[in-house]
């Protein structure tokens, strides 16, 4: 049996962005290994930090100067859901006439988040 701690699937699963059962099968799978464990959850395809490196954690949208300027409110969009600190989140910042709006949306969420910029930008 491996001998690791809690505290050693903690750190794996910080660096790696794996799942906590993940982490530990990973790190017994390997003998406590942590950086064999850390290759394993690569191969497995388990580890999110490749994904991290792919995924642009923020994207600039510039907006046509004929969007007229004014607060848009539509009855129909849906309010965007609460994210644990956990989630991966869509940031969106939009600037206009010297003022910044910042929207963050769970990932899961990611159907709301087109249809408010749709509605933003017609």
């Amino acid at each position: 049996m491996a001998n690791f701690t809690a505290a050693d699937i903690k750190a794996l699963r910080e660096a790696t962005g794996a799942g906590m059962m993940d982490a530990k099968k990973a790190l017994t799978e390997n003998g406590g290994d942590f950086e064999a464990a850390t290759k394993w959850l690569r191969e497995q395809g388990l580890s999110r930090e490749q994904d991290s490196l792919r995924t642009p954690a923020f994207v600039a949208l510039p907006l046509a100067p004929t969007v007229a300027p004014g607060p848009v409110a539509s009855p129909v969009t849906p309010a965007p859901t609460q994210a644990s600190p956990s989630q991966d989140l869509i940031r969106v910042e939009i600037q206009r006439a010297g003022a910044t709006v910042t929207m963050q949306w769970p990932v899961s969420a990611a159907a709301q988040c087109a249809q408010m910029l749709r509605e933003l930008l017609r």
